[in-house]
């Protein structure tokens, strides 16, 4: 092994054993890891379709960023951790292999997974929510506000400005006005879009998601649709209210 490769490990096994972290060093971890992991052999991959660097993120957000970093004795033990949650991603596809499209009823396309915001929801739509829910509309209006007060401005920008008016400006337009990195995979966490392969466990990880199944408790998606769709007009409604009084 190079020396500067020697030196790359001890930097990712300092970083990734210290107790706390700066923005600016998870951003540097991040990088470290995702570098490692690009070299790593992981045959799971093909069995996927997925794209590595899509795998990559969602391996860092799930089981470093939001989880206890566990011993690292060397930075090919990486390799392993990656294929073991690579291996658990595809047996969760087996499990659950409807592909998030047929939830949707959308089998062509990858965005739109929220309707556009409509003019009113009927009294028959927040029955079958509260049904599904145990929440009454205002509890539901509630726990979208809140979702939205916490999203961050960019995340918030995608929502008011492409996915809920009528006539939303395109992805690639708010991204670009407001510089966002990588945009396509910030919509998928977001949960505002898909790829085909997804299915609704994948798409429950998203923030949308984890509203969906753990605040209004939508379990499981595929059989709610309905009251899928109307938590997300619900949603929109609220989002499209808040940033005409932040204006």
């Amino acid at each position: 092994m190079s020396d500067e490769r020697e030196t790359d490990d001890a930097r990712l096994l300092a970083l990734w054993h210290s107790p706390t972290l700066d923005e600016k060093q998870w951003t540097e971890l991040y990088q470290r890891v995702r570098a490692q992991l690009l070299r790593a052999h992981a045959p799971e991959l093909e069995a996927l379709a997925d794209d590595r660097e899509d795998c990559i993120c969602d391996f860092f957000t799930q089981k470093v960023l939001f989880n206890a970093r566990g011993p690292l004795q060397h930075a090919n033990v990486l390799n392993r951790y990656f294929r073991r949650y690579l291996l658990d991603r595809i047996d969760e596809r087996r499990r659950a292999p409807l592909p998030l499209s047929a939830l949707f009823d959308d089998d062509e396309t990858v965005e739109a997974v929220l309707p556009a915001c409509p003019s009113g929801i009927d009294d028959d739509a927040f029955e079958r929510l509260r049904q599904a829910s145990g929440l009454e509309a205002a509890a539901v209006a509630a726990a979208a506000r809140a979702f939205l007060e916490a999203l961050d401005d960019d995340d918030f920008a995608y929502l008011v400005l492409h996915q809920c008016p009528d006539n939303g400006m395109p992805l690639s337009k708010v991204a670009k006005s407001r510089q966002i990195a990588a945009y396509h995979h910030r919509a998928r966490k977001l949960g505002i879009t898909l790829r085909k392969a997804d299915t609704p466990a994948d798409y429950a990880r998203s923030q949308l998601g984890r509203w969906l199944t753990e605040t209004l408790h939508l379990q499981p998606l595929a059989e709610h649709q309905a009251e899928v769709l109307t938590a997300f007009n619900i949603l929109c409604l609220e989002a499209l209210r808040l940033q005409q009084q932040r204006l």
